[in-house]
């Protein structure tokens, strides 16, 4: 006999599809360890953002300003050493209260110790945080707007523990 889901159930439901088929697209880690990494890349959604959109992610940035996915090759967004079509662009003449960032939590991952990397650009001598988990770092950035900063820190977690990303 079918019975009818209150709207928390659909939403726990969801959430665990979710999570089981997180874990079906999990690479074969076995052996993995700090000198013998395994890229868990896959699991972020849209982690270049080439689908052109923000899908995936957060974001805060100001009441108004040029916040989103945009074209690399558009002169007014492009980085030199990008590695896709797109790049996430956010600006605003001020600083939102709680800053401006781009996050997305990733579910699902095997415990063990992990490596985030990212190419971060903002005018020169600007800092941005990247941060997931337990790892957090300021980067300084040295290059001007046209050129990203390799970034990369270094977090543990346990089991599926649920860990955002954040710059």
């Amino acid at each position: 006999e079918p019975r009818s889901l209150t709207p928390d159930e659909i939403n726990q439901l969801i959430e665990d599809m979710d999570l089981a088929f997180a874990q079906m697209f999990n690479p074969v880690y076995n052996g993995a360890s700090d000198d013998n990494p395994v890229d868990f890349t896959v699991r972020i959604k849209n982690n270049s953002f080439e689908t052109g959109t923000i899908e995936g992610w957060t974001y805060n940035y100001g009441a108004t300003g040029d916040t989103g996915v945009k074209p690399n090759d558009n002169a007014t967004y492009t980085i030199e050493n990008a590695d896709g079509a797109y790049v996430f662009n956010t600006w605003h003449s001020s600083l939102p209260t709680d800053g401006f960032w781009v996050s997305q939590t990733v579910k699902g991952l095997p415990a063990g110790t992990y490596k985030l990397e990212a190419l971060l650009a903002s005018n020169a001598g600007n800092t941005i945080t990247l941060s997931a988990a337990n790892g957090t770092a300021d980067f300084v950035l040295e290059y001007e707007l046209d050129h990203a900063t390799d970034a990369s820190i270094i977090f543990t977690i346990a089991e599926n523990e649920p860990v955002e990303i954040k710059a």
